[in-house]
């Protein structure tokens, strides 16, 4: 199918949904006339419509009434590209940790969000959940020195997403400072402790930062590509497995 027809589908797509929307009711030939489209596209249409997390609603009998589920606007977010980034990321995470509650229906939820993405942003989407890793839980040992990070979060986000150089003071175990320029080739996470699994400039090798000991992180103009997984290979290796 070539890209005008994919336009005219996408097109279709919204004025169908466009329709729903403007009133409670629709029949299946009402629709279809509308539209200007036979009853089997309009069926297509709604499952489209469907894997995109639409909530469609069909009432069985002759005239095929079809409606959006009466509740589905209550509450609707609008979500900006990051955003949407950051909520999927978040569930995926969510999902590897394999909590007994509250996990139900996350596999669905992140997979109709993810749909309705281009190929190149899920492409991209699947490259970061490759660099965000999963150990077990903290240590007492390092609970007991943890204090959750607040201001220096933000710049360690948009440098990972972006892949931005990042230079950051850093408070290592012995209580040493230094300033530090990083590359954020991957995220890890031992439950609630967050690290950065860095390329540093300066040892020209792979190092570990504790996000919570930084002490101030400044997003740099610099872009930075990712390394040869076999110079992070050890390390990724001991401490976690992609989400």
């Amino acid at each position: 199918m070539g890209r005008g027809s994919e336009k005219n589908r996408s097109q279709r797509l919204d004025e169908c949904l466009g329709l729903l929307r403007s009133r409670e009711s629709w029949t299946t030939q009402e629709l279809s006339k509308e539209l200007s489209i036979s009853s089997r596209t309009l069926l297509r249409d709604f499952s489209l419509l469907k894997e995109r997390g639409i909530p469609i609603e069909s009432e069985p009998g002759r005239g095929g009434g079809v409606r959006l589920y009466k509740h589905w606007a209550v509450g609707k977010l609008h979500l900006n590209y990051h955003e949407t980034i950051d909520l999927l990321l978040a569930l995926a995470v969510m999902e590897k940790m394999n909590s007994p509650l509250l996990l139900k229906n996350i596999k669905s939820i992140r997979r109709r969000i993810a749909v309705t993405f281009p190929d190149s942003s899920r492409t991209k989407l699947l490259s970061l959940r490759r660099r965000i890793l999963l150990g077990e839980l903290a240590s007492k040992q390092v609970l007991a020195s943890y204090r959750p990070p607040t201001e220096n979060v933000a710049p360690v986000h948009e440098a990972f997403l972006e892949q931005k150089q990042l230079q950051i003071i850093y408070t290592n175990e012995k209580q040493e400072r230094a300033l530090r320029w990083i590359e954020p080739q991957f995220l890890f996470l031992n439950w609630p402790v967050w690290y950065i699994l860095a390329w540093d400039r300066q040892k020209k090798d792979a190092r570990f930062f504790r996000l919570d000991r930084v002490e101030s992180a400044q997003v740099l103009s610099e872009d930075f590509s990712l390394r040869e997984e076999s110079l992070l290979l050890p390390l990724i290796e001991q401490f976690g497995r992609s989400i």
